[in-house]
């Protein structure tokens, strides 16, 4: 049974500049899967717009293989919600740029585990991601290798941060945390 994280991704440490009028969001009749996003939601760069990880929508695990982790692009994380059915049009949008040694703190997840805490993760290890179906990113203990996307920098489980406000161990959630980078190869 997976385990879907149910707190968004968050910036900690060594973010990027924050812009609200450089980026503009992808948009094409409203018709992509990649248009629209929640905040805390990872972005990147293409073609001089910005688009969404994955296709949302349905839980999946994300790695190496999928689009906008198969090559090396410029990588954001959504201050807001972006909704391109409303919008119109492509419109400027609230990011925050995330570089090669930012600091992540995502919730535990598992594309199979039940239950998955930190201590299922080894530090300096890199792991994929697991999209739940509201499109919150979390780090999934049950893929790690060379198609992993964060490499796992702090899991002590005595700190406070470590432990979710939100979220038991289940399906809706961990409850814990770590904090990662995500991987070198992925920036320009």
């Amino acid at each position: 049974m997976a385990t879907t994280a149910t707190c968004a991704v968050k910036i900690v440490k060594h973010g990027g500049p924050v812009s609200k009028d450089v980026y503009k969001a992808f948009y094409s009749a409203g018709t992509a899967t990649s248009e629209d996003w929640v905040k805390g939601e990872l972005l990147y760069l293409v073609a001089g717009y910005l688009k969404r990880i994955g296709t949302g929508g349905s839980a999946a695990e994300v790695d190496t293989d999928d689009t906008g982790y198969a090559t090396a692009n410029k990588r954001f994380m959504a201050l807001t919600d972006h909704d391109s059915s409303v919008e119109g049009e492509s419109v400027f949008v609230a990011v925050q740029e995330i570089t090669s040694d930012t600091v992540l703190e995502l919730q535990v997840a598992a594309s199979s585990t039940t239950a998955p805490t930190q201590v299922n993760v080894a530090q300096g290890t890199a792991y994929t991601a697991y999209m739940s179906d509201d499109n919150v990113v979390g780090l999934n203990v049950d893929g790690s290798g060379a198609k992993g996307l964060f490499v796992v920098t702090d899991k002590d489980s005595e700190t406070k941060w470590m432990i979710a406000d939100t979220g038991v161990a289940g399906t809706n959630g961990s409850g814990k945390f770590v904090r990662a980078t995500m991987k070198q190869a992925l920036f320009l």
